[in-house]
């Protein structure tokens, strides 16, 4: 992972290859291929910070799909559905106990999706 001088994600390394991250303000509008060259994802987002509706997949042959994005009542990612409203995708999150002095703090133990993930 790289990030730039504010602290924003701009690539992300996985099994899945390298994805490059473009900003609108605060929030990630496009992803792209290792290269820059092809638009992979595109997010739609609400009026607040940290509010991603949708996203829509670029790299389908056919046609692109879109999914959206539903959450919990703490604002994380748990469910994904496709435009047929069918559930693709579910995130869980687990409580942990914090260290010395946030005693029971909840955590996140995993991160709904990965361009949105905090260091």
């Amino acid at each position: 992972m790289t990030y730039a001088p504010d602290g924003k994600r701009v690539t992300l390394t996985d099994s899945s290859g390298t994805r490059k991250f473009l900003y609108d303000g605060n929030d990630v509008i496009q992803e792209y291929n290792s290269d820059w060259s092809t638009v992979t994802k595109e997010y739609t987002h609400g009026p607040w910070v940290d509010e991603p509706l949708s996203m829509t997949d670029k790299t389908a042959k056919l046609a692109s799909s879109t999914y959206y994005l539903m959450k919990d009542r703490l604002g994380s990612i748990i469910n994904i559905l496709d435009a047929n409203e069918a559930l693709k995708t579910t995130y869980s999150y687990v409580m942990e106990a914090g260290t010395k002095g946030e005693r029971n703090r909840p955590r996140r133990a995993a991160c709904a999706a990965p361009q949105w993930c905090r260091p």
